[in-house]
This record gives C-alpha cells, sequence and structure tokens, in this order.
C-alpha cells in the first residue's frame, strides 16, 4: 500500500486544496521570476514544502533542498555558493530551507546579506518554510514575502480534496471531513493518515459519520446534560456531543484544548454528569 500523504502528494500549484492567495502568487512568479525570498509560514501539514517542491518543477529550476535543522553557516555558504554557477538549463535556482525557523543563528545571520547584499547569488528565488516566525529576526523576515498558509481559511476545499480521496480509497460511507480538519486544526497531512488507519483497520481511528448538525455552532448557554432512562450518572461522548450541539469528534479536540475537562474514563471516554453539568462551551 502506498501512503495516502504520498500518493494524493500535489505535484502542481492547481492540484493544492486551496491556498488560494498562495497559488496565485506563485503563479505570478512562475510567469515572470525574478530574484526574490519567500517565507512560507503556518502549521505543519498545511502544504509548505510541498508548494515549494511544485514550484521547482514548474519552473524546471535547479533544486537545492536544505532539509529541517540542517541549516547551518556551512551548509548556506555551500549552498549558495553552487547558485553562481549556471544551471544546467540555463534557468533557475531554487533554495527550499524546511523549518527555517530551526536553523543556526549564524545561518540566520548569513542570510541577511544573502538575500539583500552584493553576495545574492544570481537567478535564485529562496523559499524557506517556518511552523512559527517568533525564532526569525525581524531584519530575516522582512527580507522575505511572507505567505501565510492556513488548512482552516479555506475548509470547503480542504474538505472537498479529502472527500475525493476517500471515494477512491473506499466504498464505506464517508466520515466528518470538517470535523476532521477541525479535530486535526487544519493539517491535512494528519487527516490524510487518520484516514489511512481507518482504511487498513476499520474502527482504529476516532471518525463520525457526516452529520447534519453543524458542527461548529456556537453555545450561548449553559448545557443542558440529558439523564439516561437509566439515570446513569455517566454520559458518553455521543451524548455530550448532543448536549453541546456539536460532531463527536469535536468533543476530542475540545478535550485537548481545554474547553472541556478530561473524562473519568477514555475506553469508552465518560464523564461524571456532575463534572460538566454546568458546562459552558467557551
Amino acid at each position: 500500500m502506498i501512503a495516502l500523504t504520498d500518493k494524493y502528494q500535489p505535484a502542481t500549484l492547481d492540484a493544492f486544496a486551496g491556498l488560494t492567495v498562495a497559488k496565485k502568487l506563485l503563479a505570478s512568479l512562475i510567469a515572470e521570476p525574478y530574484e526574490s525570498a519567500w517565507l512560507f509560514t503556518g502549521d505543519s501539514g498545511t502544504g509548505k514544502t510541498s508548494m515549494g517542491l511544485a514550484l521547482a518543477v514548474a519552473m524546471k529550476a535547479e533544486l537545492h533542498h536544505i532539509a529541517s535543522r540542517q541549516c547551518d553557516l556551512e551548509g548556506v555558504e555551500r549552498t549558495c555558493h553552487a547558485c553562481w554557477y549556471t544551471p544546467m538549463n540555463g534557468g533557475w535556482h531554487i533554495v527550499l530551507v524546511d523549518e527555517a525557523d530551526r536553523m543556526t543563528q549564524p545561518a540566520q545571520l548569513a542570510f541577511l546579506s544573502k538575500l539583500d547584499g552584493t553576495t545574492r547569488p544570481p537567478n535564485t528565488i529562496f523559499i524557506f518554510t517556518a511552523n512559527e516566525t517568533k525564532l526569525l529576526e525581524k531584519r530575516f523576515i522582512s527580507r522575505c514575502r511572507v505567505v501565510p498558509f492556513d488548512g482552516r481559511r479555506e475548509i470547503e476545499a480542504s474538505r472537498d480534496f479529502l472527500a475525493r480521496v476517500w471515494a477512491l480509497e473506499s466504498t464505506a460511507p464517508a466520515p466528518d471531513f470538517a470535523a476532521l480538519l477541525d479535530q486535526h486544526e487544519g493539517n491535512i497531512r494528519a487527516v490524510l493518515n487518520a484516514l489511512e488507519m481507518e482504511l487498513i483497520a476499520p474502527g482504529s481511528t476516532v471518525i463520525e459519520p457526516s452529520s447534519p448538525i453543524a458542527h461548529t455552532r456556537p453555545v450561548s448557554a449553559p448545557a443542558t446534560v440529558p439523564q439516561s432512562s437509566d439515570d446513569s450518572p455517566t454520559i458518553d461522548a455521543q451524548e455530550l456531543a448532543h448536549a453541546l450541539r456539536i460532531n463527536s469528534s469535536t468533543v476530542y479536540t475540545w478535550v485537548k484544548r481545554g474547553k472541556i475537562p478530561q473524562p473519568i474514563r477514555k475506553a469508552p471516554w465518560t464523564w461524571n454528569r456532575s463534572q460538566i453539568s454546568h458546562l459552558v462551551a467557551a
């Protein structure tokens, strides 16, 4: 079996789900390339590195890929030196630096001169990816065109992509992809991994069937915890989701974020009714 993340890794800009702004900017760069530096920011699994690779393919550029946590001063100097040579096809160099926020401080300082000084290599486009920017100097960020990657901004496009994948891989009822995206904070790679596990061993992951109840519906008043017919002192995830008017998958997300107290038991997830009887969802 081929991993879903590999099988459905987008190879062209058009193949990416959502990311409208990023695709528009890079399409323009492909049409009229120029020496520049770009910083793709966002959570892991939102397509930053894949889009950098797709850009290199579309431009038929010579790719210099510096993997995560391998960007040090020696690597910067070696890569930039290589970019002074004309590519085999006479076109462009693309330097792709993964997790640039984890590069060494000397490497980051070296890039300050490489990006806008007389030592900038010719016909070179720099692509940096970062999960966050707090470790990057403002001087470094100011030399880059910052492009945010957020899988939660275009949920509909991401949901449609996942639906196509599921339809190609399984004949089972489709799960609630919007809830899964919420559960994994918009990380499509994480959702694909969850779907893969479900395909291999049905029931191995927390995947709820599609529901007409909107999982993002806000709760503006204290939830009324339903009492079961046997007056049980506990409540499970399905009952709690119904009480809060959310999808069951969202219950697990809210527990992770601290919106819902930790359950007294996790197989199946169970709470004391008194524990959440006056719960108000944030």
